[in-house]
């Protein structure tokens, strides 16, 4: 995914996914993270994405504290545009809804905006600054 994405060279990705590793695999062990799998016959791995109970600060209208977010959703390229990645939001949801959950949040690439929208998802406003960068540099 980040591959595709661009700007990291192979030494940053190698390093990234172990980090990733590190970071992801107690979460789902503790069921904080759900991982899904869109497997072929074959037993290709074709499509994926995650729901992670991310915390949050407490709100009026929040019943928890927490919020799930869609996360890592990829498709292998010759799957795509076969309904993997619809079929993937939308078992997400459903898997967010069955733990009570009344809000689920991500945040989308811009290949893959149509699929969200189509899902329900709404555009919101989040800013971001990186304080690392010069003013005016975007961050990627």
């Amino acid at each position: 995914m980040f591959a595709e994405i661009g700007g990291r060279s192979p030494g940053q990705l190698r390093a990234h996914a172990t980090v990733y590793r590190r970071w992801l695999l107690p979460r789902l062990r503790s069921g904080e993270a759900i991982l899904l799998l869109l497997e072929t016959r074959g037993h290709v791995v074709a499509a994926s994405g995650g729901v992670w109970s991310r915390p949050e600060q407490p709100r009026p209208e929040a019943a928890r504290l927490e919020v799930p977010y869609l996360f890592s959703m990829y498709t292998e390229p010759e799957f795509r545009h076969r309904g993997l990645a619809g079929r993937l939001v939308r078992d997400l949801l459903r898997i967010s809804r069955s733990l009570g959950y009344r809000r689920v949040t991500l945040h989308a690439a811009p290949a893959a905006r149509g699929i969200y929208r189509r899902a329900g998802f709404e555009r919101t406003w989040e800013m971001r600054i990186s304080t690392h960068a010069r003013p005016g540099r975007k961050e990627r």
